[in-house]
């Protein structure tokens, strides 16, 4: 008896020193797309009456639809084990895992070993981390992790390193050795369920709303940021509030502004709705304002702290300057195998002016058509997923840079940005511990083009950091003439086949291999190809998207 006290004494002062408490089926599942296919064609399945449209999923209601062991073989806990301590990386169980009556602990390395080769180049990345997950019942949870870094990279991606300040997904650099990057980041939240009803999360970290592999209303391309999610499930309705806070790296510091960067606030409303056993139809909107001007500082508006009201209506009766947003997500399940889906976000429409067809600068929209098909021709765990996105020029930026629907100098959707469109295809293949998966897209996209007399970027609609205020007269008029690629029209082909044997389940650890190849051609640069093989060991729990 005595014993077991001192057992509890010692567990309850690491749960407070380590600041979490938390339940195994009130975890998150991980964004990592991996991850994600093994559960697709489940959660999928018409017959599960679940919400594939918001991510990432609360395993608690993952849970009620799906056995998951069978699944994803438990990546996280065995609730009938009471070892207080294992060490194994390799034997499929968790480094430290710790159970004592409602209490759970699992304590896991977290690695990210990538060796990547051209016929001129060597790019190396050694990330290193922790992840904590822990439980106390049924209705509390709380997660950790934390990511160092230090990267060399192929020439297209470190251009982009060096040119927008951060690396792909991640944050803020310094300088490693001679050409490499220091970079890391934490994330954490605390999930909170009262009932079945009601879940809050507050947090650090990213989230997704879409059933595609890109999202033009919500996507995980840009950093970690803090938030609070507010998620309500009633018989087939989900409906999801998002308050949260972006960076803009960009804006110089002046007097009056007292942080290291400028803050803007981001306030997101999502109803996802069922009908019946195949349809499901999402409406979305947001508003980015800013935290502070010159003249005042404003904070978080009460006004869109509203729950229930709908923001756009708020933003005008304000007579702000705001950026408002509103999008509709749909999915069509054909069959347990077959669904179709899509996406459409508004910035600014006027219908007069689509018609017209001339290319109006005001015309601010985004579109996605995607198909996934599992089982493909009956063969179990063959998988194929096709996409098409459509980004028009402008999109996401906003008169006042500071009120672009982007975070930490990312687009807070789409990877590219604006003004492109891109096909992309999947075909993948799991067995047992392998998998197999080739892709393939196309993308045209026009950048801003270097006008030698201003020796500035003229600006063409691709960058979100961007004013749309400031964009070249193609019309003498500065209204018309901005269609789809207008710029340096450039074409994109990425294609990419890799093998992946999982080596822990419990943590996805992985040991991969493939081989990339990137074209890209436009009329001022020429052609440059990269064929490039990648090795590489990790946990592979969240993305990272390079495929720009």
């Amino acid at each position: 008896m005595k014993m077991r006290i001192n057992k509890r004494i010692i567990l309850s002062l690491c749960f407070l020193l380590i600041g979490f408490s938390l339940s195994a089926q009130e975890l998150f599942y991980p964004l990592g797309r991996d991850l994600n296919t093994k559960i697709d064609a489940a959660i999928n399945d018409p017959a599960f009456d679940f919400h594939t449209d918001i991510r990432p999923y609360r395993m608690a209601e993952f849970a009620q639809k799906i056995k998951l062991d069978s699944i994803t073989s438990t990546f996280y806990f065995k609730p009938q084990s009471k070892h207080l301590w294992r060490n194994s990386i390799w034997r499929r169980d968790n480094l430290i895992y710790i159970r004592q009556d409602i209490l759970t602990l699992a304590i896991d390395p977290q690695l990210d070993l990538e060796f990547n080769q051209d016929a001129a180049e060597r790019g190396i990345v050694n990330g290193r981390g922790l992840k904590l997950d822990a439980t106390i019942g049924k209705k509390v949870a709380i997660t950790s992790a934390f990511y160092e870094n230090q990267s060399t990279f192929i020439n297209y991606i470190d251009a982009y390193v060096k040119s927008n300040g951060i690396v792909p997904g991640q944050g803020y650099w310094k300088k490693f050795k001679t050409s490499g990057y220091d970079y890391g980041y934490a994330t954490g939240s605390i999930s909170y369920s009262p009932s079945k009803y009601f879940n809050f999360n507050f947090g650090n970290g990213k989230n997704f709303i879409g059933d595609g592999y890109r999202s033009v209303l919500l996507s995980d391309n840009a950093f970690v940021y803090p938030y609070l999610k507010i998620t309500t499930s009633i018989g087939k309705i989900k409906y999801m509030n998002l308050y949260t806070t972006g960076l803009d790296i960009n804006h110089p510091k002046d007097a009056f502004n007292n942080d290291d960067f400028y803050r803007k606030n981001m306030a997101m409303h999502y109803l996802s709705m069922k009908f019946g056993k195949h349809y499901t139809l999402g409406l979305f909107e947001a508003v980015v304002f800013r935290a502070k001007d010159s003249t005042s500082s404003r904070g978080y508006d009460w006004n869109y702290l509203n729950p229930v009201i709908f923001l756009r209506p708020v933003e005008f009766s304000l007579g702000s300057s705001d950026n408002a947003l509103m999008g509709l997500n749909q999915k069509l399940s054909i069959s347990k195998s077959f669904l179709l889906y899509n996406q459409i976000m508004l910035d600014e429409f006027k219908l007069s002016e689509v018609r017209a067809g001339k290319g109006w600068h005001g015309n601010k929209q985004a579109f996605q058509l995607g198909l996934k098909y599992f089982n493909v021709a009956t063969l179990k765990n063959l998988n194929l997923q096709m996409e098409f996105n459509y980004v028009r020029p402008y999109m996401y930026s906003h008169y006042n840079t500071l009120e672009n629907y982007g975070h930490y100098n990312q687009p807070l959707a789409h990877p590219m940005g604006a003004n492109f469109w891109e096909a992309i295809s999947f075909l993948n293949y799991r067995y047992k511990s392998f998998f197999f998966e080739g892709r393939g897209s196309f993308a045209m996209k026009g950048y801003d083009i270097y006008d030698k007399t201003s020796k500035t970027y003229l600006n063409y609609g691709s960058d979100i950091y961007r004013s749309y205020y400031d964009r070249p007269d193609l019309d003498g008029t500065n209204n018309y003439g901005y269609f789809m690629a207008t710029g340096l029209t450039t074409k994109i082909i990425y294609a990419d086949f890799r093998v992946q044997y999982v080596i822990n389940p419990k943590t996805n650890l992985n040991f991969e291999a493939g081989v990339t190849e990137r074209i890209t051609s436009d009329n001022i640069n020429g052609m440059a190809q990269h064929t490039i093989l990648h090795f590489g060991l990790r946990t592979s729990l969240t993305n990272a998207y390079f495929d720009f």
